[in-house]
């Protein structure tokens, strides 16, 4: 795979085939659901040289700010 022309959507639905099949019903599911709630509609159109530290960061801080606002 490319760095430069493949995307994370295509990258991360490869490693979800992969988890499928190696690990535990629900653990592919928890990582199923989080893929695709939460980071593919963030990174998913990202080419995979173009996803930097400080762009996760800022997903991470906006899933955390999602989740304490969910828990107040």
């Amino acid at each position: 795979m490319n760095a430069s022309d493949a995307t994370y959507e295509k990258y991360m639905n490869g490693w979800l085939k992969d988890k499928k099949g190696s690990d535990e019903r629900q653990t592919y599911t928890t990582y199923h659901s989080i893929v695709t709630k939460h980071i593919l509609p963030v990174l998913g159109s990202y080419t995979l040289n173009k996803i930097t530290p400080r762009l996760i960061q800022n997903l991470y801080n906006a899933l955390r700010t999602s989740v304490a606002v969910l828990d107040t």
